[in-house]
């Protein structure tokens, strides 16, 4: 494996990393170069942070710095290469400024890819592994106008922006991960100009086999495989070693916490169970209740019903009673209007019949003076004697018998 690829700066988790760099380094010679953004007097106190954990496991190694200028114009590039870099042992590329870097590095991407190719070990920190891909991410912190990650990782640059990298790998670099999150290798993707991101947290390492592509997890934390699928974006993560072996020491505490946080989640089912039972019972009882009222309330008003009944039948007796005694009543004034006109015809054919027999008699009896001289209103005697013995038959009807002594 010749490419090592480092989430961040050098870091004590990273011992194996550089043991694993200087054994492969070792077998091509002795010369070391450690590439740096800046000249001398600007970059020359942090070439020590990667060339001590070389020089500690290799005592005989020759450190060779390069310091990179961006300057795009050739003829003002102050870069100066090693000479007879094929006779290179291995190449370290610290961590920096990502866009400065990729381009002073670019010019000289066919002897770096010559040198990987031939086995010699490339380590980059930081942004020495995010140019290695075929298709770089340089910076910005925004992507079509959202926020993807803290400005503080944006690299001076806002809007996100990738360029050709040296394409000494397929997948695109992105690392921090871990502190600046996800957000600038999914914008990569959404982009479409790449299908596969990988980005590294700090003090973790990706090892890379050019050849046969396998790859191993080294450091402290995990690396995040980013795939396009589809309309899809799908994230699978790989941790170190070491990070499992901590994963380990979490488990039995975090299988105690679980069985807590179940315990308490039964427990509150439980407690949920028993308010939810309660009230069951509250509602169970509150629509007996509601029932038992409305069954009284049902019984009142059939009992309302029936007495309102009973009353109107018994005020439709009653006026069936006084239609009845009108009735009667009138049928007996009728009875008697009747019996009155009867009578009142009796009377006057009985009086009709005197009148008749009155003047019958008058043509037999002699015409005397006196008889011309009275007036022809007065009653005939036999007449006014009928009239007495209905008044004496009448007053008998009324008075009665005598009292017998």
């Amino acid at each position: 494996m010749t490419i090592y690829l480092v989430g961040g700066g050098p870091a004590d988790s990273l011992s194996s990393v550089h043991d694993q760099f200087v054994a492969s380094a070792k077998k091509r010679g002795t010369r070391i170069a450690v590439a740096l953004l800046g000249t001398e007097e600007e970059t020359g106190g942090q070439l020590a942070s990667y060339a001590d954990p070389l020089r500690a496991r290799w005592p005989e190694a020759e450190i060779v710095p390069i310091w990179l200028d961006d300057e795009p114009d050739a003829a003002q590039n102050q870069t100066v290469w090693p000479q007879d870099p094929e006779e290179l042992a291995g190449m370290v590329v610290a961590g920096g400024w990502t866009p400065g870097y990729l381009e002073a590095l670019r010019p000289h991407r066919e002897v770096i890819a010559k040198l990987v190719r031939r086995g010699v070990p490339y380590m980059g920190f930081s942004a020495g592994a995010m140019v290695v891909g075929k298709r770089a991410i340089v910076g910005g912190w925004r992507f079509r106008g959202r926020q993807i990650i803290p400005e503080v990782w944006g690299e001076g640059v806002e809007e996100f922006e990738m360029r050709d990298g040296l394409a000494l790998i397929g997948p695109t670099v992105d690392v921090h991960a871990d502190v600046a999150g996800l957000g600038a290798g999914l914008a990569a993707l959404e982009k479409g100009e790449v299908t596969t991101v990988v980005s590294i947290d700090e003090q973790t390492c990706l090892v890379i086999d050019p050849v046969s592509g396998h790859t191993l997890v080294e450091g402290g934390q995990r690396i995040h495989w980013l795939t396009k699928e589809g309309t899809a974006i799908v994230v699978r993560h790989e941790s170190s070693a070491a990070e499992q072996e901590r994963h380990k020491e979490y488990l039995p505490r975090e299988r105690e916490a679980a069985e807590r946080e179940a315990a308490a989640r039964q427990a509150e089912l439980e407690r949920l169970a028993a308010i939810k039972a309660e009230r069951e019972r509250e509602l169970a009882a509150e629509r007996a209740e509601r029932q038992r009222v409305l069954a009284e309330q049902r019984e009142q008003e059939k009992a309302r019903l029936e007495a309102e009944q009973e009353e109107r039948r018994r005020r439709q007796a009653e006026r069936q009673r006084i239609a009845d005694e009108k009735a009667a009543a009138a049928k007996a004034a009728a009875a008697e209007e009747e019996e009155r006109r009867r009578h009142e015809k009796h009377e006057q054919r009985i009086a009709e019949t005197a009148r008749r027999k009155l003047a019958a008699d008058k043509r037999f009896l002699p015409k005397t003076e006196e008889a011309a001289q009275e007036p022809a209103t007065e009653q005939p005697l036999e007449l006014a004697e009928v009239a007495r013995t209905k008044a004496a038959g009448d007053k008998r009807l009324t008075t009665g018998p005598a009292p017998t002594e």
